[in-house]
């Protein structure tokens, strides 16, 4: 038993969170999983840029913009995992388009919120 689900067996307001959070995931497909962990693995490795803008009145809004985890980082993970130059290379790809899809999600969500 994962601990998340060992926190909801005792608490209900927990077990009522992680019922959302469940809802709201994504289906993997089990032959991919290997994908997503990489993905959220390598996420602390993504670098972040400086943007903002001028506003009225002299103040500025500035905030801290994902970018894509870097090529450094999957081939580390690539060696470090034992996997061979396809399934790097699969895994290569994959996360340039995963970061493709979070980045633009995260843009579209400032824009919203400005």
């Amino acid at each position: 038993m994962n601990f998340l689900a060992e926190v909801a067996a005792e608490d209900p307001e927990a077990a009522a969170a992680l019922e959302r959070v469940n809802e709201d995931a994504p289906d993997v497909d089990p032959a991919t999983e290997w994908v997503w962990e990489a993905w959220w693995m390598l996420g602390n490795d993504r670098p972040t840029e400086v943007v903002g803008s001028a506003i009225a009145m002299g103040g500025m809004a500035i905030m801290s913009r994902p970018r894509g985890i870097p090529w450094t980082a999957i081939d580390r993970w690539c060696e470090r995992n034992g996997f061979g130059d396809d399934r790097a290379a699969m895994l290569t790809r994959c996360m340039a388009e995963m970061d493709r899809v979070f980045i633009d999600h995260w843009d579209a969500k400032q824009r919203t919120q400005s």
